[in-house]
């Protein structure tokens, strides 16, 4: 997606212009986000009659550890997503600072394009049976924070390229990092699934 951002893509010399997209493509980002998570805990507070802590640890618990597998490749689980990413289109259609916006507020979501990790699936759970839309606004305002952000750092690290050719290689070696973060992400999910099962377990104990 950094290709659709036209001051990253054609390199805009001027830090500031460069600066201004990325941001507006932040915003954009963290907006999406938070509203989708509002959203998703109203639905949670609507369809769920209380809340179940036991149930919430529980599933938590099982999808944390199943997906951390799953990201890691050792079972195949099902993702479902949206594979379609956002029109190219845009950054001719619109000027590049409202392009950025535009692509901000279409990824900032999450679900509307291609998910790479399970993390985004116990999120959801965890937002929808907690039946709280402030708590899930706060959530999904980090998420949006740091899909938007990642832009930020791709496009830093790309600020200073020549030529259209050097684009490609660029970002295949930033790529190439996609591995380590996902083996990150799922010794996260590990722990935060052995946490959740504990305390399921030992709640049950104690009743």
């Amino acid at each position: 997606m950094i290709g659709t951002i036209r001051p990253v893509v054609y390199r805009d010399r001027r830090l500031i212009n460069w600066s201004i997209a990325i941001s507006l493509h932040m915003i954009g980002s963290i907006i999406s986000a938070a509203a989708f998570g509002a959203i998703v805990g109203l639905l949670g507070r609507w369809l769920t009659t209380t809340t179940r802590p036991l149930l919430l640890l529980a599933i938590l618990g099982i999808l944390s550890t199943v997906y951390a597998l799953g990201d890691i490749g050792f079972v195949r689980l099902p993702y479902p997503q949206n594979v379609v990413q956002v029109p190219v289109y845009w950054r001719n259609l619109f000027h590049p600072y409202v392009a950025a916006l535009y692509y901000g507020i279409g990824l900032g979501f999450g679900v509307s394009t291609r998910i790479v990790t399970g993390a985004l699936y116990v999120v959801l759970a965890g937002v929808f049976l907690s039946a709280d839309p402030l708590q899930a606004t706060f959530i999904f305002c980090f998420f949006g924070l740091g899909r938007g952000g990642s832009i930020l750092v791709i496009g830093w690290k790309m600020r200073t390229l020549q030529s259209a050719e050097d684009f490609h290689p660029a970002l295949l070696r930033l790529e190439s990092y996609n591995n380590r973060v996902q083996l990150v992400a799922s010794l996260i999910l590990t722990f935060a699934g052995g946490y959740w099962l504990s305390n399921f377990i030992l709640s049950l104990a104690s009743m």
